[in-house]
């Protein structure tokens, strides 16, 4: 893969596609891929079984994680939060809203 700039006078001109990759997370393996254009992002869990917020041994050494921890623990946790320790879906698409005009 070769990179290009994205800032400056040698600024690359836009991508119509930006593909991703994610392989692990830290101690654990963790395979993703996805590609996102202007108007929706696709992502492919390969783990599906693993919640979107992983137990990883750096990250729970952080107070603020450990607090959400315990707070989703205690069903405290808002709307917002709860999907985070859920497991995943395979696919995931997403429907970007279109920058308006102004």
């Amino acid at each position: 893969m070769d990179g290009r700039p994205f800032l400056g006078p040698r600024k690359a001109s836009e991508r119509t596609y930006v593909y991703l990759h994610c392989d692990r997370m830290d101690g654990q393996y963790d395979m993703v891929r996805g590609v996102r254009d202007k108007r929706f992002k696709y992502f492919r869990n390969y783990h599906p079984e693993r919640p979107n917020i992983q137990d990883i041994t750096y990250r729970l050494q952080m107070p603020r994680v450990r607090e959400l921890l315990e707070l989703h623990q205690h069903g405290s946790l808002g709307p917002n939060w709860r999907p985070c320790r859920r497991r995943r879906i395979r696919p995931w698409l997403f429907l970007r809203p279109v920058p308006s005009a102004n």
